[in-house]
């Protein structure tokens, strides 16, 4: 079984459940922290930037043999001046985590009601940046240890 707290078990027991996803990647100068909700977050004494239909995660499976499994994260809607600093951090090798968070809402606000489950924890690859007239769209590949030492055992 999963190692879920009895926090979290009991939250996904209740009759009306907000799930969404938290993400963290450990750029040098300026930490990204982006969940899934319309609003700004604040959860393990930090504050998450509401990325609501502009975020994205790729589909993660699990499996019971032994696998080097690859997420893809993505952010659209960046301004140039986002960009910019996108472009200045995007370096490979950042620590980057992804929690399965479960929600609630009072008097507008959301606030983490039970323990997330960590899904992910990685390190990041692949920066891609495709640019459009107004905005731009951000990918970051986040790859498991196990990948990290495939690649090394190639080189």
């Amino acid at each position: 079984m999963r190692n879920l707290t009895s926090d979290f078990l009991d939250a996904a027991a209740l009759d009306l459940l907000r799930v969404g996803l938290i993400a963290e990647i450990d750029y040098p100068s300026t930490p990204l922290r982006a969940w899934t909700g319309p609003t700004s977050l604040t959860w393990d004494e930090k504050t998450w930037l509401g990325v609501g239909d502009l975020g994205g995660i790729s589909a993660t499976t699990e499996r019971s043999k032994t696998e080097a499994p690859t997420i893809s994260l993505q952010i659209s809607g960046v301004t140039s001046t986002n960009l910019a600093l996108a472009l200045a951090e995007s370096s490979q090798k950042r620590r980057a985590t992804v929690w399965l968070a479960l929600f609630e809402i009072v008097d507008d606000e959301w606030s983490v009601i039970a323990d997330p489950w960590r899904i992910r924890r990685g390190w990041t690859d692949v920066h891609k940046i495709l640019v459009g007239a107004k905005s731009a769209t951000i990918q970051v590949s986040v790859e498991s240890l196990l990948a990290r030492l495939k690649a090394v055992g190639k080189a």
